[in-house]
């Protein structure tokens, strides 16, 4: 396509089949090879491996979807919050029971009372707002307020720099369900402090 269109052809993901009958994902990046006149005497092509890459997303999901299972199982109350504006989108069962109300009753109460939930779980990477901002704007609001990070870029925040952020646990994703348990019962089940200033 490169030399048909005279020109670098990029961006596009190509799958390409092994003699073993293995399939890699790679991201070909061609050059057009030019005589001095300008002419294309031909192209060269790099291929990239972005195998990993589709491995790492495939993971990321399924860590997600136990992630949703988790919360919507958990004994404890859970919600989340769009954090763009405040909307709450989704509580979980347990939430719903601990207020005796349905989950449209109890997404309105966590909107006119969040000083009654001691616990957040929030992503690092989150559009429009980061997910340390997201933290700092809660403990403005409530400084005792526990918040759990889940990242999938450890290599960028450790569990000191979490705890320095405010933070009382840092989870890596992807997580098991027991790791998720254990964070979630940890931080619920140790004293409410606020952040020393």
């Amino acid at each position: 396509m490169t030399i048909r269109e005279d020109r670098p052809v990029q961006s596009r993901e190509v799958v390409i089949e092994r003699p073993d009958g293995g399939r890699s994902h790679v991201q070909p990046h061609p050059q057009l090879l030019r005589d001095d006149s300008g002419a294309v005497v031909g192209a060269v092509n790099m291929l990239v491996d972005i195998t990993g890459r589709h491995r790492a997303d495939a993971a990321l999901g399924t860590s997600e979807e136990k992630f949703a299972k988790v919360v919507h199982n958990s004994p404890h109350p859970i919600l989340a919050m769009r954090v763009a504006d405040g909307r709450i989108i989704e509580v979980n069962n347990a939430f719903a029971q601990f207020f005796g109300l349905t989950r449209e009753e109890a997404l309105a109460l966590f909107t006119e009372k969040p000083a009654q939930f001691d616990l957040v779980v929030t992503d690092l990477n989150m559009p429009g707002l980061s997910g340390t901002e997201f933290a700092r704007r809660l403990l403005a609001l409530r400084p005792d307020v526990r918040i759990i990070l889940t990242t999938g870029y450890s290599a960028t925040i450790t569990a000191d720099v979490a705890r320095e952020l405010g933070f009382r646990a840092l989870l890596p994703k992807p997580c098991d369900l027991r790791s998720l348990g254990e964070t979630v019962q940890r931080v619920v089940t140790e004293p409410a402090h606020p952040r020393p200033a």
